[in-house]
C-alpha cells in the first residue's frame, strides 16, 4: 500500500512538473506595415516661362536669346526659368556657357593672331557682354559686365543658393553688342550653349 501511495505521489509530481511546460499566458502581437523606404530625386528642368507650383518643368529648351541681323549698340534680353522638379534640394547648381564660331564672311569669329588682327573690337565673341545678369531676382555679379568670351572662359558657374526641391528661379540676362565691334564682326556668329547642372552637395 505504501508503494501504491508512493508512486501515486511519484506520479503527481511528475504531471505537475509536465503542467509548468506546457502553461499558456495570454498574449497579443501587434505589427508596424506599409514601411517604404525610396530614394529621392533630383529632377532639374528649364523653362522659357515661369512655370506654377506642381508643375515644374523637366527637361532642355532650345532658342531662349536668338538674335539675327545684329548691329552694334543692339540688346537682347531672355530669361531662363531654372526648376528642381524633384524630392531633393539641390546643394549646388551651376551654368556653363559654350559656343561654336561660325563665320559667313570667309573668316572665323575667334581666331586670334596672324592674318587677322588680335584687336579685341574684331571679334564677335568679345563684343557680346552680359550687361545685367540677375538669379533669383538679384543681380548676379559673377555673369553681369561678363563677354561671351570671358563666361566660356570661366567655366562653370556656381548659381547662388542652389535650388531646393518643388522650387524654381530665373536667370535672367540681356545681352548688349558692343558699340565698339569693328567691320571684323561683320558677318559672323555664335550658337551658345547654356548648360545647368546639378548635385545633392
Amino acid at each position: 500500500m505504501k508503494k501504491i501511495l508512493g508512486l501515486g505521489a511519484a506520479l503527481l509530481v511528475i504531471i505537475a512538473t509536465l503542467g509548468v511546460g506546457t502553461w499558456a499566458y495570454f498574449s497579443d502581437t501587434e505589427t508596424v506595415t506599409g514601411n517604404v523606404v525610396a530614394s529621392g530625386t533630383l529632377d532639374l528642368g528649364l523653362g522659357a516661362s515661369a512655370s506654377s507650383s506642381g508643375s515644374r518643368p523637366t527637361g532642355s529648351i532650345t532658342d531662349t536669346f536668338d538674335q539675327t541681323g545684329w548691329a552694334p549698340g543692339g540688346t537682347k534680353a531672355g530669361t531662363i526659368y531654372v526648376a528642381n522638379a524633384g524630392t531633393i534640394n539641390m546643394t549646388t547648381l551651376t551654368v556653363t556657357f559654350d559656343y561654336t564660331a561660325v563665320s559667313t564672311a570667309g573668316r572665323p569669329a575667334t581666331i586670334t593672331g596672324s592674318p587677322w588682327t588680335t584687336d579685341p573690337t574684331d571679334y564677335f565673341d568679345k563684343m557680346i557682354t552680359a550687361t545685367t545678369a540677375t538669379w533669383g531676382g538679384s543681380t548676379f555679379a559673377a555673369i553681369e559686365g561678363k563677354t561671351l568670351a570671358e563666361l566660356k572662359a570661366a567655366g562653370a558657374i556656381t548659381l547662388t543658393g542652389g535650388l531646393d526641391a518643388d522650387a524654381e528661379k530665373a536667370l535672367a540676362i540681356t545681352w548688349t553688342f558692343s558699340t565698339t565691334a569693328t567691320n571684323g564682326c561683320q558677318g559672323n556668329s555664335v550658337e551658345v550653349t547654356i548648360t545647368f547642372d546639378g548635385t545633392q552637395n
